[in-house]
């Protein structure tokens, strides 16, 4: 499936498309330490359209889904987490063309601190934090923030149609 990554360099760039089977060979750095234009730090990450942004997580990592697709972990050290499962398949709904279907699984030891569209939203399941359990170390990035405006106005438009060519 196919990814964009936004690395944190220290001089902000658009989106780089990666087939997820990639991810794991992905030169990766840790948070501190001098930034710079390499890549291996995380700005943000878009699939299917949804952005996952460093400014909300510490640690993003991606692993395959059992039934044709992908989860991205993405949590705080010290806080919330989630893992957000991306599938695509045929539709015979829409004539056999793909389709995707997104979930999303929260955790958080504070339930009532979310907005209520969000705890309400189909396809969302809220856990207790501490049966979060992130991935192994290989397929882990860390997330930088130091200049997350810049970042953000670099990042071009990627959304169903026009970054994954759905064909709704």
């Amino acid at each position: 499936m196919k990814v964009f990554v936004q690395w944190a360099k220290s001089t902000p760039g658009d989106w780089s498309q990666l087939d997820h089977a990639d991810w794991d060979g992905q030169d990766r750095r840790p948070a501190d330490g001098a930034l710079d234009d390499r890549p291996g730090l995380i700005a943000a990450l878009n699939v299917h359209g949804r952005t996952i942004s460093a400014e909300e997580w510490d640690h993003i990592a991606l692993r395959p889904h059992p039934s044709d697709g992908i989860r991205v972990f993405a949590w705080k050290d010290a806080g919330d987490a989630a893992i957000h499962t991306f599938r695509e398949f045929s539709d015979p709904a829409i004539g056999g063309r793909r389709n995707t279907k997104d979930f999303t699984d929260y955790y958080t030891d504070q339930p009532e601190s979310l907005p209520a569209a969000f705890v309400m939203a189909i396809d969302t399941l809220i856990h207790a934090r501490d049966s979060f359990i992130p991935p192994q170390v290989a397929s882990r990035f860390d997330c930088r923030t130091d200049n997350a405006a810049g970042h953000a106005a670099a990042r071009g438009s990627r959304g169903a149609r026009n970054g994954w060519g759905i064909g709704l």
